[in-house]
């Protein structure tokens, strides 16, 4: 009986040295995104997978998440929450050790992030600075938004309301405009008009270089999405 519990006891030491080691691992991760995203608080960081000495032995980690506790600045873009997870991150102990760690192959990687209809409205703003076009974004309802575009011509304002069809390719949100107030004009007229409203803006990375690769809208702004496989981090 004694040796039993003895074993218990050391079985439960171990697993608290190696949850211990996993915690202070995802501090270490929190600290270093937190300076290469230049993020004011640490995000969250949670270091998956059993045990975890081994992961550190063999130099390939399960899975590491983290996620923001609060709206950070991303490259100029205000992101009310923003989370990423890793599978199958290969970091050799060596470059742990040697604080050679520049860049992190993974099999697989996504990271998600949120920006309000006014956020979205700042950053279009900025992209279309004296093009004579203006443009402001809110919800149309479930997963739909809508636009309003003022259009600057030699006779004055013209404003249209539609319908925003938001798409994203390789980092660039591209915004068609379609029904609403396009239906009632006239042929020529909403061919033209649809040309004039149709903009591609770039999209700022987010950390660690991932590349925006989808969008969504929601009620309170643009769900931006990011994935990919067998691909390599950048951790600057």
């Amino acid at each position: 009986m004694r040796k039993l519990i003895g074993l218990v006891v050391l079985l439960v030491a171990l697993v608290g040295v190696d949850r211990g080691a996993a915690h202070l691992a995802g501090q270490h991760v929190a600290d270093r995104i937190q300076r290469s995203a230049h993020l004011q608080t640490p995000p969250h960081v949670t270091v998956g997978g059993f045990p975890f000495l081994t992961q550190v032995v063999q130099g390939r980690y399960t899975r590491v998440s983290a996620q923001t506790s609060g709206p950070v600045s991303v490259n100029g873009l205000g992101v009310d929450r923003l989370e990423a997870t890793v599978e199958g991150a290969r970091v050799p102990l060596s470059a742990l050790t040697g604080g050679t760690l520049s860049s992190v192959p993974v099999d697989h990687a996504q990271a998600g992030g949120h920006i309000t209809w006014t956020e979205l409205d700042r950053l279009v703003a900025t992209r279309l600075q004296g093009q004579g076009l203006r443009l402001t974004f809110s919800s149309g309802g479930g997963n739909t938004a809508r636009v309003r575009a003022v259009v600057s011509t030699p006779l004055g304002d013209v404003t249209v309301r539609g319908n925003a069809d938001v798409s994203v390719r390789q980092g660039v949100l591209r915004v068609a405009v379609s029904g609403g107030d396009l239906q009632s004009a006239p042929t020529v007229v909403r061919s033209a008009l649809q040309s004039a409203l149709d903009r591609s803006f770039p999209l700022p990375k987010l950390p660690m270089g991932f590349t925006v690769t989808s969008a969504a809208p929601d009620a309170t702004g643009l769900g931006l999405a990011a994935e990919a496989s067998n691909t390599t981090l950048a951790l600057p």
